[in-house]
């Protein structure tokens, strides 16, 4: 079911890929930044100094923007991503910063075949940004993740709920019946 399930999101993620943010562009970077420091300073309580120096896994890491946010703050990175057209643009944007090559890796793998990329075994933060909602095993997806955690350490993760995906799917079919073609929408 799991299997099933990625291969059609990944379908969908290929035509369009709902992580990518142009943070290239010097104000939308910048503005993209300064609200992550403000979800994690003032929303998550988590102060920026717990980057610093920490071992990250940023799983269903899309198109890197996040996991770059992290590295910055002086996380060292491990990205996971089934989505081997994020994985390009992650390392593009990795490649394209002041980041040093070696505190960042990109995995294109699912979150269910992690233990075959040689990942460390724990991590001091572990996040995942609106994954494990999109996987054909939830509760496996959890536990995957948790089990990569520190004892000492720290596990992010946002999840979809009901309510956004009633707005999201009322987008899609607005776009759906005033748009034409594919590339009005």
């Amino acid at each position: 079911k799991s299997e099933i399930i990625e291969k059609r999101l990944l379908g969908i993620y290929k035509t369009e890929n709902p992580s990518i943010c142009k943070i290239e562009n010097k104000e939308t970077g910048e503005k993209y930044l300064k609200i992550r420091k403000r979800l994690y300073k003032y929303l998550l309580n988590f102060p920026e100094k717990r980057f610093k120096g920490a071992n990250l896994l940023d799983v269903g890491s899309g198109t890197g923007e996040n996991s770059l946010h992290y590295a910055l703050m002086g996380a060292n990175c491990d990205l996971v991503e089934f989505n081997d057209e994020a994985c390009s643009r992650a390392q593009d944007i990795f490649d394209k910063s002041s980041i040093d090559s070696t505190r960042f890796r990109i995995f294109n793998e699912s979150l269910f075949n992690m233990e075959k990329i040689g990942l460390r075994n724990k991590y001091d933060i572990v996040t995942s940004l609106g994954v494990i909602h999109h996987t054909g095993d939830k509760e496996k997806a959890f536990r995957i993740l948790a089990n990569k955690v520190d004892k000492q350490g720290f596990l992010i993760v946002a999840v979809g709920n009901a309510i956004a995906g009633i707005q999201l799917h009322l987008m899609k079919w607005i776009c759906r019946c005033y748009a034409s073609s594919e590339e009005e929408m």
